[in-house]
């Protein structure tokens, strides 16, 4: 017996199941069939069938009353039971598509969750207490189909994939250069895109491709730099700002991550004239159909909390681009 023959046979138990409890509680079986809202020779027919399936008499009729029997006043109070259950475990499954609840699992990139997720995270629980939050911060590229989170933060340069995930769009981020302060004493400042030849470049790997070309914005133009075989590869954007901070080489950060390490003057920009592409910032999720409560209302709190931001952010690019000019 496969698996849709397995629910068959259960969903129709429960339905004489439903059936015989109502005969119980009515005390007749036209009485049962009448709030049903079936024939009376359903009813009997359905009782019979379930004394058949468990080869025991349950009610014991006359012309004038039935009765149960003991076996089916055991199997009465049973059925009663389970199928309050499931009405229970049916209302909450319902509630769980209007009211967020349960347990959300997430992952995002360390300094992204720093800044947006942990502070959401905290809101969220205070404003929806039945949910529990997991929340995972690190660097791994997570496939959210392969793995048991319910929203993955992800970064990208170029369009995702269609792998049949939801793909929730949170912002766009400039990309710049930037160099530690030690690094560019030592070796100096880079004038010009070919003087970068000269220099450490530290390339990311992002799903396997590795940064070989960028594409540059300079002066309303538009170049490409072919990006030299480094020695120094690394696989995360939080590796890359980490290893460009202890003076390894120049690397390409988004504008929103290596903003505050700029303005305490942990990192430098690295010829300011120009921009690379930039990063999009998503929310992705397996599936919209059936969707629990709790993702999306996660999701708009996100998207509320980075929306001064990102409008901070459009500030700050239209100053930078007044300052590359």
């Amino acid at each position: 017996m496969n698996v849709f023959d397995i629910a068959g046979v259960v969903m129709a138990e429960m339905r004489h199941m439903q059936i015989f409890v109502n005969i119980c509680e009515v005390g007749s079986f036209t009485g049962a069939a009448r709030k049903l809202g079936i024939k009376t020779g359903a009813v009997s027919r359905s009782v019979a069938e379930l004394e058949v399936l468990l080869k025991t008499r349950l009610i014991q009729r006359t012309t004038r009353s039935l009765f149960l029997t003991d076996a089916g006043e055991r199997y009465f109070q049973r059925c009663r039971e389970i199928l309050r259950l499931a009405d229970v475990a049916d209302k909450e499954a319902l509630q769980a598509s209007t009211k967020p609840m349960g347990r959300l699992k997430i992952h995002a990139p360390p300094a992204f969750g720093k800044q947006y997720v942990v502070p959401v995270c905290s809101k969220y629980l205070e404003s929806y207490p039945d949910v529990q939050v997991d929340l995972t911060l690190s660097p791994d590229i997570i496939d959210p189909v392969g793995s048991a989170f319910d929203i993955v933060i992800t970064f990208s340069q170029t369009p995702l994939p269609d792998s049949g995930l939801v793909a929730v769009k949170l912002f766009d981020t400039a990309t710049v250069l930037c160099a530690s302060p030690a690094y560019v004493a030592k070796t100096g400042t880079p004038e010009t895109f070919a003087s970068l030849q000269s220099h450490v470049i530290l390339q990311l790997i992002a799903n396997t491709r590795v940064d070989e070309k960028w594409a540059i914005r300079e002066s309303g133009l538009d170049k490409t730099f072919v990006v030299a075989p480094s020695r120094i590869r690394v696989g995360s954007m939080d590796a890359l700002a980490a290893s460009i901070q202890e003076g390894l080489g120049i690397g390409a950060l988004p504008w929103i991550m290596a903003k505050p390490l700029v303005e305490t003057g942990k990192l430098v920009r690295v010829l300011p004239s120009a921009t690379l592409d930039d990063f999009t910032a998503y929310a992705l999720y397996p599936s919209r159909e059936y969707l629990d409560a709790k993702t999306p209302r996660w999701i708009r709190l996100l998207q509320a909390r980075i929306r001064d931001a990102t409008q901070r952010e459009n500030e700050g690019r239209e100053v930078l681009a007044q300052d590359l000019q």
